[in-house]
């Protein structure tokens, strides 16, 4: 179903200008984590597979309250398991390694939301913080100050973590 909505993506938004603070940044991503939470109980289950700043629309808010967050285009979506041919679909810098090489994953979901949230703190493209073992150096490439511990365990390269931290952290 396409709806019109009256919002504007996380990179228009800091195209603009915008900055946000740790508090803004934790409301998006329960509300985010909350789309995500329901994507693999689907039947069949789905895997988003570019989550990045474009694809997150923010309602406009007036009066500080919280914006509704969407999540939007489902084009790259995967529903099934491929056996065979590989597709890769994302965006480089947004997409974890497993997704690299063709293996996405309910977990690449979270990575690409942590990898979005730390742009969108920092205001550097994940690309540029990716060291040689692929974990993202955003800690000492964050100028701004943002402390953002909840995205540690989106971006954590183990699944295991990744999954622990961010349930934690919410």
């Amino acid at each position: 179903v396409q709806t019109y909505l009256h919002a504007s993506s996380l990179q228009q938004q800091v195209n603009a200008g915008r900055t946000f603070r740790e508090t803004d940044l934790v409301a998006i991503a329960r509300q985010v984590l909350s789309i995500l939470e329901e994507l693999p109980a689907r039947h069949p289950p789905v895997i988003h597979r570019d989550i990045k700043p474009s694809h997150i629309l923010l309602t406009n808010h007036k009066d500080g309250s919280i914006p509704k967050v969407y999540l939007i285009d489902f084009g790259s979506v995967q529903t099934t398991p491929s056996s065979g041919t590989m597709t890769i679909v994302g965006t480089y810098g947004y997409m974890p390694i497993e997704q690299c090489s063709g293996r996405a994953l309910p977990a690449s979901d979270l990575y690409s939301l942590g990898a979005t949230l730390i742009y969108v703190a920092i205001g550097k493209h994940p690309a540029e913080l990716v060291q040689a073992n692929f974990q993202l150096d955003w800690l000492s490439g964050n100028s701004r100050g943002q402390p953002l511990y909840l995205v540690y365990g989106c971006v954590a390269l183990s699944l295991w973590e990744n999954y622990y931290h961010v349930n934690v952290g919410l």
